[in-house]
């Protein structure tokens, strides 16, 4: 368990780069890049914590939503376009009418250090966790508190959802992942490796695999409900602290410690391509919603977008 005064400083550093390094070089990462389901927007939060939204067909800076008193950290676009969630360091879900601009509901949250926000149900629900395991599910509509779940782990660092099915996956710093079923509130799987740690997790759009990153620079896929290694990338030598899969589950993309981003082919295993790395670090990725772009932010706050197919930077944002 993390003493009181190492948390606090966690959360600082948190608030000011969506992205925290504690003594023992944990990672803990939150949401500061999200595309638009329509693919022609992005929403990113800058050095200041602010939320940017940008047109990237245009090019240009569509609106900022700020507020002097608190620091956003993580963002969340609804799948039916309606909504943008943003959390911020006061434990605030505010739910915004996407394109109109205009607050709609604010959903306050007592728990301390949330870290992770997102839709699901086609928008009508968001659910939160925070870096203790404790696991919120909201009614958008009506605002109130549907579910709450505890994962029982003690200093979760990423949190990754099951887009077909009511299940979370909860990775906690000791690199323990819990899968659980938010329907019946019961454990699907739990996994773990003897000889490395696992840093990062994400689900394959199947729901059927989950992608794991160790500190070895290995990616580890298993399945879900039987908890077997499916198979083993090797993407370096180098701490992985981010993996993403594309929309169409085919590509994988890799957040090493030092910055670069490698996407790679899933059926050949090969190299497709490397971004970031010397002056641009890169801490996060995502995918746009029909995978011909990626967005990549790096620790000084710029946003790179780059076409996949025509292996070139189409934006940069800051």
């Amino acid at each position: 368990m993390l003493k009181r005064g190492l948390s606090l400083t966690i959360l600082l550093f948190f608030l000011l780069f969506s992205v925290v390094y504690c003594k023992d070089n944990t990672v803990y990462i939150g949401n500061p890049v999200d595309f638009s389901p329509d693919g022609r927007y992005l929403a990113t939060i800058d050095l200041n914590g602010n939320v940017k939204i940008w047109d990237i067909y245009r090019g240009q800076l569509k609106k900022i939503l700020s507020n002097s008193m608190t620091r956003s950290i993580s963002i969340a676009f609804s799948p039916n376009e309606k909504f943008l969630a943003i959390l911020d360091n006061n434990g605030q879900i505010n739910i915004w009418s996407f394109k109109v601009f205009k607050l709609l509901k604010v959903l306050k949250d007592n728990e301390s250090n949330l870290i992770y926000i997102t839709f699901i149900k086609d928008g009508k629900y968001i659910l939160s966790a925070n870096t203790e395991g404790n696991i919120k599910i909201w009614n958008v509509y009506t605002r109130k508190l549907k579910k709450v779940l505890s994962a029982g782990l003690e200093n979760v660092i990423q949190v990754s959802s099951n887009n077909r099915k009511l299940e979370i996956a909860v990775l906690n710093k000791d690199g323990t992942v819990k899968i659980w079923n938010l329907n019946n509130n019961r454990i699907v799987r739990i996994i773990s490796t003897n000889s490395s740690k696992i840093l990062a997790l994400d689900y394959h759009p199947n729901g059927k695999v989950i992608a794991t990153g160790t500190d070895e620079g290995k990616v580890i896929f298993w399945n879900v409900y039987t908890g077997k290694v499916l198979k083993v990338l090797n993407a370096g030598t180098n701490k992985i602290i981010k993996v993403k899969y594309s929309p169409n589950g085919r590509y994988i993309a890799t957040v090493n410690d030092e910055g670069t981003v490698y996407l790679w082919n899933l059926a050949s295993n090969r190299l497709n391509k490397k971004i970031g790395g010397g002056e641009f670090k890169v801490i996060y990725v995502s995918y746009s919603p029909d995978g011909n772009k990626i967005a990549v932010r790096g620790k000084d706050g710029k946003v790179q977008i780059w076409l996949l197919k025509g292996n070139k930077i189409l934006r940069v944002f800051k």
